[in-house]
């Protein structure tokens, strides 16, 4: 399925004078047409716990033209829903819906972003979804981000998730077929990966910017003059298909990516996502090599035994025997079923992957941000499809998980 941004008129497109001024960094790093795109786009977050709080925090200051805060639950002040809530100030009432109490904060940001609230679990309303570019999960069971995606997938709506717990955070992206360019400048030239290098490795990760790589900033000391009828135009995602296939017809098929065309100097390609659900089970571990299995990550397996935790109890885990047992029984449950070696997690990894803590969720939250920006975009290839931090390690990874 291709999934098609919004169309919207030309007048949502364009950037004032004060878009000028507020966003010029940015548009030094990724041009007009692309601030033009995100003022243009939609984007729903669902869950405003510390993940969420982080995520919506980057793409409001980015521009993001409408961002909505969804969140059901409402704040206790007794059982640690604040930790890393940087949208949410003391005093908040007891009872206090979470996006509501995040909206003031969140507007206060950029006055220039709409942002809306609403205290509704996308549990009663899978199609809520249909409404938005891009749909971004950080909260609920297991299930709930299957169902999510699926209403996603139905409604042509690209979806992200990601979840923290303690010294582990994961984001996962379901992008549909997505068409993307590289623009003029970049390297062109793309290197043929086999299965077993599909997994990279960012060693002893200090910070991630959402503003990108230190290979692509200019010298934002040099004076650059950027005018509001600046010749930097659109292209839209009908002409990105047309080149895609026409660049095709000369070329063999490929599963994964294919097409590439030249539209003022710029290169187009195409990935296919696969669902959150054929990710989970469609990925078979004892095909993957000793390499692959030393670099995969631990989030990964933390994620899926706090998922069960969750599923069992409709709630995380916190620091008491009982919950430890739990976890360490859910452990070997998911290690069974992945049909791998225990050691994936260690012994005392339940101590570690309880609550949330602020540094690790601040860098997955900068991930997140940088993927919706590629997304909305489609400058440069976003990260097909999981993505890991280990607080522990202080590792990230970017790894392929899912169907080959």
């Amino acid at each position: 399925m291709f999934f098609k941004m919004r169309e919207t008129s030309e007048d949502t497109h364009q950037l004032s004078d004060a878009d000028f001024e507020q966003y010029d960094r940015q548009i030094r790093l990724w041009g007009v047409a692309a601030q033009r795109r995100l003022k243009s786009a939609r984007v729903l977050t669902i869950g405003l716990g510390g993940y969420g709080a982080e995520v919506v925090k980057n793409i409001v200051l980015m521009g993001i033209g409408n961002v909505t805060l969804m969140d059901h639950e409402t704040i206790t002040l007794v059982n640690g829903q604040l930790n890393g809530q940087l949208l949410i100030t003391l005093p908040v009432c007891h009872g206090t819906n979470r996006a509501l109490a995040s909206l003031k904060r969140a507007q206060e940001l950029n006055p220039k972003v709409v942002v809306k609230a609403i205290a509704v679990d996308i549990r009663e309303d899978f199609s809520m979804v249909k409404d938005y570019d891009v749909v971004f999960l950080s909260t609920g069971s297991h299930n709930v981000k299957i169902d999510v995606n699926n209403a996603c997938r139905k409604h042509g709506v690209k979806f992200m998730c990601g979840s923290d717990h303690g010294f582990y955070t994961a984001g996962f992206l379901d992008l549909g077929v997505h068409h993307y360019q590289i623009p003029e400048g970049e390297k062109k030239e793309k290197k043929e990966e086999k299965p077993e290098e599909r997994t990279e490795i960012v060693e002893e990760v200090e910070a991630i910017s959402f503003l990108g790589d230190e290979d692509d900033l200019t010298d934002l000391g040099a004076e650059v003059e950027i005018a509001p009828d600046s010749d930097d135009e659109l292209v839209s995602d009908d002409e990105i298909v047309e080149i895609i296939e026409a660049s095709s017809e000369d070329k063999s098929g490929n599963n994964n990516e294919g097409g590439n065309g030249d539209n003022n100097g710029s290169t187009f390609l195409v990935e296919n996502y696969c669902t959150y659900e054929e990710a989970v089970i469609g990925c078979d571990w004892t095909k993957r090599t000793k390499k692959e299995m030393r670099q995969s990550s631990a989030a990964y397996f933390v994620m899926r035994v706090v998922e069960r935790f969750f599923d069992n109890y409709n709630a995380y885990p916190k620091h008491n025997r009982d919950d430890y047992l739990a976890l360490r029984k859910y452990k070997f449950e998911i290690m069974k079923e992945c049909n791998i070696n225990n050691g994936c997690l260690t012994e005392d990894f339940y101590q570690h992957c309880i609550g949330s803590l602020s540094p690790v969720v601040a860098i997955s939250a900068g991930v997140v941000a940088q993927e919706m920006l590629k997304a909305i975009t489609r400058q440069g290839k976003p990260h097909c499809n999981f993505f890991f931090f280990d607080g522990q390690k202080k590792t990230g990874i970017v790894d392929y998980i899912g169907p080959r």
